[in-house]
């Protein structure tokens, strides 16, 4: 049964008022005592990209153990492992991880987290980009969205990590005294 694991739920409540904190603190003097919480930081940016909350507003998110993870797919050529660093299960009527139904009737639905990928909140934090993707591309199965027939580049494809988006890339995130920073962003003006 999966309630006897860790179970982090990020409701889109706090999910809203932890990327707020976060924008006080990050422009704030004191910043340098704030403690991000990645998972948080993911989550609104996952309900950001795809424009709501999905499942009733309801995900649970579970440090899943290594062993349990589904091998990566035949679209995940040169993945960092041979399985999956996250992933997602829900209940449609027509059954479990079905898409047939439309994503608005899914219930249960928690993402997997592979805790041989990511082992701490340090380590997803250090690696957040990759992390974020991974959220995103998750929450993308909870709004209808399938690994197969997707092109390589996207949120979509099997390897989100592949993919560039700026939500996920731009980020100053604290774990005590470190700081982790994306890229700076280019002062170049788009034609």
């Amino acid at each position: 049964m999966l309630a006897t694991r860790p179970v982090r739920t990020v409701p889109l409540a706090a999910a809203i008022a932890a990327a707020a904190l976060f924008l006080t603190a990050a422009g704030s003097a004191q910043a340098r005592g704030y403690y991000s919480e990645p998972l948080a930081e993911a989550v609104a940016r996952a309900v950001e990209y795809w424009q709501g909350t999905p499942c009733g507003g309801t995900v649970g998110v579970i440090m899943a153990p290594a062993a349990e993870a589904p091998e990566a797919g035949a679209n995940a050529p040169g993945a960092p492992t041979p399985f999956a660093a996250m992933w997602a299960t829900w209940v449609s009527p027509t059954g479990v991880n079905e898409f047939t139904s439309p994503p608005a009737s899914f219930s249960e639905c928690v993402v997997h987290i592979n805790v041989g990928v990511w082992p701490s909140v340090r380590s997803e934090d250090a690696d957040f980009p990759a992390f974020c993707k991974e959220i995103l591309h998750e929450y993308g199965h909870f709004e209808g969205y399938p690994d197969w027939d997707q092109q390589p580049g996207t949120i979509e494809y099997e390897r989100p990590d592949l993919a560039h988006e700026p939500l996920c890339e731009n980020y100053v995130l604290f774990y005590g005294e470190k700081v982790y920073r994306g890229p700076p962003r280019s002062r170049k003006r788009r034609r």
